[in-house]
């Protein structure tokens, strides 16, 4: 959370929080200044391929309210983690966006490509989720805050997810060659950490996040499954074509009243 925001509150006492995995309603307590809502969107899944590539991690947002403006009760929806895919040649799913009442949105990570050499998917954002990898090009970040996939090329190992900051972190590519490694998902400081890409001899390694979920690993040719993200916003790993993909994590929200 923000050093300032925290200042700002320094010796005041938490009087309520309430924390959402799933959407639901958040009630108002009796008393109480202000509100720190925190929202995290969902990550997306791998792509399962010949190397599919791995999803993206969800964004984050975050802000402080005089509680006074907010409702009574406010509707919270909790973004969907990208379903894993199951068919080959098959592009991730980008991941929902978890929303707090009409105050916060954090926007879902894209998803892994599901072609030789895939694109990772581009990390969601505060503003805009992330882009899918399509065939070897990476999908493009919603934000500047968040990472762009790793291309899907002839490097040895596969090009890694870009690191996000508020936004997700980037898929990695997939890698095809014998020996070859699939490139990591991109880390994360609040957003989810990207997952990783496939690789012919190891998958590549999840991202991980400080304050989200951590991206899963990407599979290898002939015996690790690719695995799903970690809640909140985690982006899921791309998959060869003989494994399901690895699905995205779920979003999150956390209300936090002084």
């Amino acid at each position: 959370m923000d050093t300032g925001k925290l200042k700002i509150l320094g010796s005041m006492q938490v009087i309520d929080t309430q924390t959402f995995t799933g959407s639901g309603t958040w009630t108002k307590p009796s008393s109480g200044t202000w509100a720190i809502i925190q929202v995290w969107g969902g990550g997306g899944s791998g792509g399962r391929g010949n190397m599919g590539g791995g999803g993206a991690g969800g964004g984050y947002s975050e802000g402080i309210f005089q509680l006074s403006r907010l409702g009574t009760n406010e509707t919270v929806t909790i973004g969907a983690g990208g379903a894993a895919v199951t068919a080959n040649a098959t592009g991730g799913n980008i991941g929902g966006s978890s929303t707090f009442g009409k105050f916060k949105v954090a926007a879902g990570g894209g998803g892994g490509s599901g072609s030789s050499y895939g694109g990772g998917g581009g990390g969601g954002s505060e503003f805009k989720a992330g882009t899918s990898g399509v065939t070897t090009v990476a999908g493009l970040a919603g934000w500047i805050d968040a990472g762009d996939g790793g291309t899907g090329t002839g490097a040895t190992p596969g090009n890694p997810g870009l690191p996000g900051r508020t936004g997700g972190g980037g898929g990695g590519a997939g890698k095809l060659e014998n020996a070859s490694h699939g490139g990591d998902g991109g880390t994360a400081i609040f957003g989810g950490g990207g997952g990783a890409g496939a690789g012919y001899a190891a998958g590549g390694t999840g991202g991980t996040s400080t304050n989200g979920g951590n991206g899963g690993n990407g599979s290898n040719y002939g015996a690790s499954p690719a695995t799903a993200g970690t809640q909140p916003g985690g982006g899921g790993g791309g998959s060869y074509t003989g494994y399901n993909s690895g699905a995205g994590a779920a979003g999150k929200c956390i209300v936090t009243v002084f």
